[in-house]
């Protein structure tokens, strides 16, 4: 949708998407380190290199040869974000009803149920504190920009680890930001039951989280339990069949059983936020001869 969006721009305006936004956004903002990375011939000074982290081992995994646009592949640093992101605020290019679009649901269905995503960006609450925001990734590269339109704040996280929990980061941001302005929720009291072994044992593998973040569960004995990627560990207790807790700190984790009694699905909750998961599939080294191997056409 947005490489089609990016097309009728360059057809309504007679520019490539590239020189229409800098007319029209990147120059009057004066973002000069902000560009489309449309072409092979452009030149990419100091660019960050991405990567994936692993039991406390880092992979380089970005890659630069991607030309595509219109969804993506907008390349800037955070000296250029916070300008576009003031725009947002107090607008010098567009203007204000545009902009309180972004900020505001506006599509209703037939059902009464309104959409949250508008112009481009997700309308969520945190703990009672409106947001406006989106995610951003490529392999190696995990951001979010998300907006605090009642408190005029503007909160931008650029990070080049696909598996830092960049979600919790920006959660913890607002609650420092708008201390006052949080609704706790009611903590609900929680029952804890003998473990279901049978379940847990089809739980037992690694699943990974929408924003890259991989926790793993493993049934020792009797006990399951949960590690992060730099080998936290830690108990889970069973609260039902397939709804676990902590003890540790506050939060929950269920899963999802299958017709034919698989668990590849899992939610995990915390801080009023719900994060869907899914298992992360057997991962095999690779040799230098596989690679051989498998180069060609």
């Amino acid at each position: 949708g947005y490489s089609i969006l990016a097309t009728i721009v360059e057809r309504v305006s007679g520019l490539s998407f590239e020189e229409f936004l800098n007319q029209n956004i990147f120059s009057p903002l004066g973002m000069q380190y902000t560009l489309v990375n449309s072409n092979s011939n452009i030149e990419l000074i100091n660019s960050a290199d991405g990567y994936s982290v692993a039991n406390y081992k880092a992979t380089k995994i970005s890659y630069t040869n991607d030309y595509s646009y219109g969804s993506g592949n907008i390349w800037s640093n955070l000296e250029d974000m916070i300008k576009w992101s003031k725009n947002l605020l107090d607008p010098k290019v567009g203007n204000r009803e545009i902009l309180d679009r972004i900020t505001n649901k506006y599509n209703t269905l037939e059902n009464g149920d309104s959409i949250n995503y508008t112009y481009g960006f997700f309308i969520k609450n945190h703990k009672g504190i409106k947001i406006v925001e989106h995610q951003g990734g490529v392999p190696g590269f995990n951001n979010y920009l998300t907006v605090l339109p009642n408190q005029k704040y503007v909160i931008i996280t650029m990070f080049n680890n696909q598996n830092i929990a960049a979600r919790s980061i920006v959660n913890n941001i607002i609650e420092i930001l708008a201390p006052s302005e949080l609704i706790e929720p009611k903590p609900q009291k929680v029952i804890e039951k003998e473990i279901n072994l049978v379940i847990a044992n089809k739980i037992s593998g690694t699943y990974a989280l929408s924003d890259g973040m991989e926790l793993t569960f493993n049934l020792q004995n009797d006990t399951l339990w949960l590690t992060f990627p730099l080998d936290q560990k830690y108990q889970l207790f069973s609260q039902n069949d397939t709804t676990y807790f902590l003890k540790a700190f506050n939060a929950q984790c269920s899963f999802e059983i299958s017709k034919n009694g698989v668990i590849n699905k899992m939610l995990w909750k915390q801080r009023g936020i719900d994060y869907p998961g899914s298992r992360v599939k057997e991962r095999v080294d690779i040799t230098l001869e596989d690679l051989k191997s498998i180069a060609g056409d």
